[in-house]
């Protein structure tokens, strides 16, 4: 027996002939077996500590017993109170197991592990990523592993808990403790409606590269039917991608009966990509290319598990496909459009706008900074298959020139505006055009002083007057529509006061015509003290003699508590007000809340009432809202109340989902 009262180093040589170091305070040798304290072991950039260890020669392995620590290079370490270390295998076993990975700062504990090359099998499991004391969330499963390599977790018979309360169960669960693109299932979406029944979805992800990758979403609307939709997304330099979506869904022959809808297949694609500098340092190229057999090929997507109807607002699908070059004083732009109106059998009377060309020389200024400029050219092709075709020349061409008075006081902007177009047919016959010759001359002033101390006040004054010299129109057409303005006079005044704690913003203007006509008197006001504030944006009619439209807010933001109460009025229009507040009852919660009343029909337009939470290792958000949404019936115009109840919820690293139920349709 040999004890060493020294700083105690042993290098092990293993048959691969690479080397394992174990430190120590001290060591006691037995024959075969040597003892070593408060120690620590090297291997393959691996570093284990202990209170002690036994390394047996003849077996080739450690036992390291109490506070066994295992670090490894990649921020992960496994804690442990008895470890078996084989040192030829790269086998280990531990008893108990607990793993913690920084990064995502995801654990496991369970009440052993077995470790062969980078992969932990374990059994009576434990897992999650808040804290490790008392856990917001956790699983309990019976068995699984984790491949450090990987950062992959395997877990079967997995249930889930919200503090104590078990929530759900899987026979299997997978996730990575990584952000690291993987094969496999996404989080599924849900969704309720009364019309179209109980929506589920579930992508299935597919990483072709590190620059591709493809989404294959197949869904269900139990009342309605089924259909499935794929997206590929690329990126192809560092400078471009796009992405491809195709997809199809069919209704079930009782929807469509009942809603006598014209199409039961709904299928359509779509393809953006875009570019930047295809071809020079300051060109750009984006292409948007949609196609369907009606609207509600996007409404259907399965992403739109909220069911929301503004796709239905619009039948025209529009395809873009536009290149534009941007130089220190030139722009050129190419652009085209192609619409296809869903509500027509055939679109060969649709126009399509192939192309449009624009020119754009960037304000300039000539004779001492004084005179500046600037030209816009724009060319418009009115094309399609049957029907007559035109084109359409615009161009706009605004002169000033600068002047100032008084030490700099008053200044004056003078400016002739010249614009015009035309129409014409394919047989170069003219339909429509116009032009005409316009004087703009703006004088200003801008007065700043610090009328006390940190406390300064800006006005700014403007009266510009504008002048028509000349106006040519000859024929008519729903593309040329020039809108011909009186000589007018327009006054406005803007002013602000900026203090530490206290700020006001203030906007008037008004425009009188030659004809003795005015405009409503605008009249623009925002005060705020510390955390209270005020606004008031109000329009006057001298004409009725009274108040058109008012919108008054009064509020508080003290960033715990806030709230905010507003009123809003239009003349023969509506009156309503509304209440929007949100409190932060701790760190991680918030309760929201919004009222909207409407004075005039006596009734809630909408309201709803949410609650949310958000910590590093989950977030939820609750909320219960109600709607009124106009629709269109047989008997005229009418509305109806939809209720809905959205819930969304995130554990991290493992993902979540969010869903939405509708009722009273």
């Amino acid at each position: 027996m040999i004890k060493f009262l020294f700083i105690f180093v042993l290098s092990v040589v293993l048959l691969n002939a690479k080397y394992v170091t174990i430190f120590g305070s001290d060591a006691l040798n037995e024959g075969n077996i040597s003892i070593i304290n408060n120690n620590l072991f090297v291997k393959d950039n691996v570093f284990v500590s202990a209170k002690s260890m036994i390394y047996n020669r003849n077996k080739k392995y450690i036992l390291a017993k109490n506070k066994v620590y295992i670090t490894y290079s990649d921020n992960s370490f496994v804690i442990s109170k008895l470890a078996t270390i084989y040192l030829d295998t790269k086998e280990m076993k531990l008893y108990p197991f607990f793993v913690f990975d920084s990064l995502s700062d995801g654990w496991i504990s369970s009440i052993k592990a077995k470790k062969l090359n980078s992969k932990f099998n374990f059994t009576n499991v434990l897992a999650s990523t808040c804290s490790i004391n008392m856990p917001d969330w956790k699983i309990i499963s019976s068995s699984g592993s984790y491949d450090r390599k990987d950062k992959w977790v395997t877990l079967y018979n997995p249930t889930f808990y919200i503090h104590n309360v078990p929530v759900a169960y899987l026979p299997y669960l997978g996730f990575s403790l990584e952000k690291t693109r993987r094969i496999g299932f996404l989080r599924p979406l849900f969704g309720y409606s009364v019309k179209e029944g109980f929506l589920y979805s579930q992508p299935f992800y597919i990483p072709f590269s590190p620059s591709s990758d493809l989404e294959i979403i197949p869904s269900i609307r139990t009342l309605r039917g089924k259909g499935i939709y794929s997206t590929y997304r690329f990126v192809d330099s560092n400078a471009s991608k796009g992405r491809l979506k195709v997809g199809t869904f069919t209704d079930s022959k009782e929807y469509q009966d009942k809603f006598n809808l014209k199409n039961n297949k709904h299928y359509g694609i779509m393809f953006n990509y875009s570019h930047d500098h295809p071809f020079f340092d300051k060109d750009d190229f984006y292409l948007d290319v949609n196609y369907a057999n009606d609207v509600d090929f996007f409404y259907l997507d399965s992403n739109n598990n909220s069911f929301k109807k503004g796709y239905f607002s619009n039948k025209t699908i529009t395809s873009i496909a536009n290149y534009i070059y941007k130089g220190d004083k030139n722009y050129f732009g190419i652009y085209n459009k192609y619409f296809i109106d869903t509500s027509k059998v055939s679109n060969s009377d649709t126009f399509q706008i192939l192309p449009e060309l624009q020119y754009h020389r960037y304000t300039d200024s000539y004779f001492f900074d004084k005179l500046i400029s600037n030209v816009d050219l724009d060319i418009q092709n009115y094309y399609r298959v049957t029907g007559a075709r035109y084109v359409k020349r615009s161009i706009n061409v605004p002169l000033s020139y600068h002047f100032s008075f008084l030490k700099d006081y008053l200044q004056l902007n003078i400016s002739e505006i010249f614009s015009g177009a035309d129409l014409q047919d394919t047989a170069n016959k003219t339909i429509a055009n116009y032009n005409s010759l316009d004087t703009l001359a703006d004088f200003y002033t801008n007065l700043s002083k610090e009328i006390f101390p940190s406390i300064y006040h800006n006005v700014d004054f403007h009266m510009t007057f504008f002048k028509n010299n000349k106006q040519h129109k000859s024929g008519s057409s729903e593309f040329i529509k020039p809108t011909q303005t009186q000589e007018n006079v327009t006054f406005k005044l803007n002013q602000y006061i900026d203090a530490p704690n206290f700020s006001i913003k203030h906007n008037l203007s008004q425009t009188f015509y030659r004809d003795g006509k005015y405009s409503n008197l605008f009249n623009y006001l925002y005060a705020k003290y510390k955390n209270y504030y005020v606004s008031d944006n109000n329009q006057y009619s001298r004409a009725l003699n009274r108040v058109y439209y008012n919108s008054a807010t009064f509020g508080y933001d003290g960033g715990i508590f806030d709230i905010a109460w507003a009123h809003i009025y239009r003349y023969k229009s509506g009156r309503s007000y509304s209440i929007k507040t949100s409190l932060n009852t701790s760190k991680h919660h918030q309760v929201y809340a919004y009222y909207n009343y409407d004075y005039i029909l006596k009734e809630v337009n909408s309201w709803y009432l949410g609650i949310k939470m958000n910590k590093k290792c989950w977030n939820y958000n609750i909320k219960f809202a109600q709607q009124k949404l106009p629709i269109l019936t047989n008997s005229g115009a009418s509305n109806i109340k939809q209720n809905t109840i959205y819930f969304e919820i995130e554990f991290n690293p493992i993902g979540g989902f969010e869903q939405s139920f509708m009722y009273k349709e």
